[in-house]
């Protein structure tokens, strides 16, 4: 007689929380860290900007570096919490 139990007697919530839980560990925590990381430093990219001066083509770098600073600091927001 075996001891596994047939596919029909297993409980498919463990697998969907264990698949969550390696989904978790594997994209989002560090998907999270390098966002947070991210919007921490990425203001560094404005001093030079700011401190030559804005002209025509880097106004629109620095409304860029804002917008993905903006979106790093959403998605990073739950890092180490």
């Amino acid at each position: 007689m075996s001891t596994n139990e047939s596919p029909s007697t297993v409980d498919p919530t463990l697998d969907s929380e264990a698949v969550g839980a390696a989904l978790r560990n594997t994209v989002v925590d560090p998907l999270r860290a390098l966002s947070f990381w991210t919007a921490v430093l990425l203001p560094l990219a404005y001093l030079p900007l700011v401190a030559n001066g804005l002209g025509n083509g880097e106004m629109s770098v620095l409304i860029s570096l804002v917008a993905v600073n903006a979106a790093a600091l959403v998605i990073g927001h739950g890092h180490e919490r």
